[in-house]
């Protein structure tokens, strides 16, 4: 029992850590939105809010970016709101 609950408070940690990361929308703002123009261009919607941040991806997808439904949501709670993490990406 004691290495089940080692276990699951590892996994939880890492899971945490993981949401809590920039990684995921630098990599994909780097690997994916950058292909086909800077980051400044969307440096320069930060904070334009959650639904339109969904909506410009659509319209990005429909130009073939290949984002993902979890890529989609990760760039669009990163960019919706002013955060240490779109400063220092967007620096």
């Amino acid at each position: 029992m004691f290495i089940k609950n080692v276990l699951l408070v590892g996994f939880l940690v890492v899971a945490l850590a993981g949401c809590r990361s920039d990684k995921g929308c630098r990599g994909i703002l780097v690997n994916k939105c950058s292909s086909c123009h800077g980051l400044s261009t969307s440096c320069a919607k930060v904070g334009e809010g959650y639904g339109r941040w969904l909506g410009i991806i659509d319209a990005m997808n429909t130009l073939h970016a290949d984002v993902s439904e979890k890529e989609r949501k990760v760039l669009a709670k990163c960019l919706s709101e002013p955060s240490a993490v779109t400063d220092d990406i967007c620096r």
